[in-house]
């Protein structure tokens, strides 16, 4: 008798723990605040030189399902990307070139989600990650087009706020370095990132430098691009120099 009792103590605690971790894992995903001013950016020019313009984009993101077999439950998030390019020409002293320097900042919103058993067949709209591109219609020179990216995250009351470097020349004086990398892609005159796992996210900024020749006037096009909504773009013209 005692052995049967321990049997089913041990099945009870078991069955407990497995609700338990579903209530935990399984949780339907937590809207999050929408960025004060998304169209705010988190780097300033720490380098001499003209804003040349910029522009701002939005589109939404969804994530596909993860799936916990165990616990028979499959957990899914979406939200909203906010996006704007900031582009300047630097000072120089380069009689054959000109050289400019672009910073996206993008806040990631995670705004809705759902939570439900592995069987049942979700419609939803087509996910995967959301790429962020800048492209110059000028050709670059010297195999100066150098990208980057950096994952930022909300200072903590122990870091002290002082100004970080970002990019090649660029300064951060609102937020701190966050986890996790992104790849920076160069192809031709484009820069590319693709950016997963969205609602991990709280801000992103990427960069770019870019030499072209003296007095040409690139156009500059930013463009955002995710499964669901498909790609746009703004258009940020170089002042005549």
């Amino acid at each position: 008798m005692r052995r049967v009792l321990v049997a089913v103590a041990v099945l009870l605690v078991a069955a407990a723990g497995w609700f338990a971790a579903r209530a935990l894992v399984g949780a339907v995903p937590e809207a999050e605040a929408p960025p004060m001013d998304p169209e705010l950016g988190v780097a300033r020019a720490g380098f001499d030189g003209e804003r040349v313009g910029g522009g701002c984009l939005r589109g939404s993101w969804y994530e596909p399902p993860v799936r916990y077999a165990i616990l028979d439950v499959q957990v899914a998030a979406s939200g909203a990307v906010h996006a704007c390019v900031e582009v300047y020409r630097q000072d120089d002293l380069d009689p054959s070139a000109d050289y400019y320097e672009a910073a996206i900042t993008a806040y990631w919103t995670t705004t809705d989600g759902w939570s439900l058993p592995m069987r049942v067949a979700v419609d939803a709209p087509a996910a995967g990650p959301t790429t962020l591109s800048l492209s110059s219609s000028e050709p670059h020179l010297s195999n100066v087009f150098l990208a980057d990216a950096t994952v930022l995250a909300p200072c903590t009351g122990e870091e002290e706020l002082q100004p970080q470097p970002i990019g090649r020349g660029w300064v951060l004086d609102s937020w701190c370095y966050g986890d996790g990398a992104l790849e920076s892609r160069e192809d031709g005159d484009t820069a590319t990132w693709v950016v997963e796992d969205q609602s991990a996210l709280d801000a992103t900024v990427h960069t770019l430098a870019i030499k072209v020749a003296e007095g040409s006037r690139p156009l500059f096009t930013f463009a955002l691009e995710s499964p669901a909504e498909g790609r746009s773009e703004v258009e940020v013209a170089a002042a005549e120099g």
